[in-house]
């Protein structure tokens, strides 16, 4: 979350998202307009990681 805070990003691409748990920590340092892409290959892995980010 600080990195993205200090980078001043607006826009994040995370590949391989697992758990969920660092696209929120980095989701959470975005402006209000900003935009957090996550990817998941595996669709086990994507449904976990949805129902932790929910």
């Amino acid at each position: 979350m600080m990195m993205v805070q200090m980078s001043g990003a607006r826009r994040i691409l995370e590949i391989g998202t697992l758990g969920g748990y660092s696209a929120q920590y980095m989701a959470k340092g975005l402006p209000d307009d900003g935009i957090m892409l996550t990817l998941e290959k595996d669709p086990h892995v994507a449904e976990v990681a949805q129902h932790n980010i929910e």
